[in-house]
């Protein structure tokens, strides 16, 4: 129980943090009348909308979650390499 109430401190200092920095880049903005680009409204937009899940219910840090203990981590870039000089590979010892 101390560990939830305590990761849902840490998480609300953060986002609180954020807020704050998100406020303030907004405001300098403002006051530079910079247009506000696509990606800062898509970052507002999650922002707000996390805010308002966070708020509504409890949100619980698992510290001792055992279900990831065996992952490994996929690394896609390396796949889609290996996989694309395989590819050049089959098409050039089928010509």
């Amino acid at each position: 129980m101390l560990k939830r109430r305590r990761c849902k401190q840490q998480q609300q200092t953060t986002q609180e943090q954020q807020q704050q920095q998100y406020q303030q880049q907004h405001q300098q903005q403002q006051q530079q009348n910079v247009p506000i680009s696509q990606h800062d409204e898509l970052i507002r937009y999650i922002r707000e909308a996390w805010n308002k899940v966070s708020e509504q219910g409890e949100i619980y840090c698992n510290e001792s979650d055992n279900q990831l203990k065996n992952f490994k981590p996929f690394n896609l870039e390396e796949y889609w390499g290996q996989r694309l000089v395989q590819n050049i590979h089959v098409t050039t010892t089928h010509q």
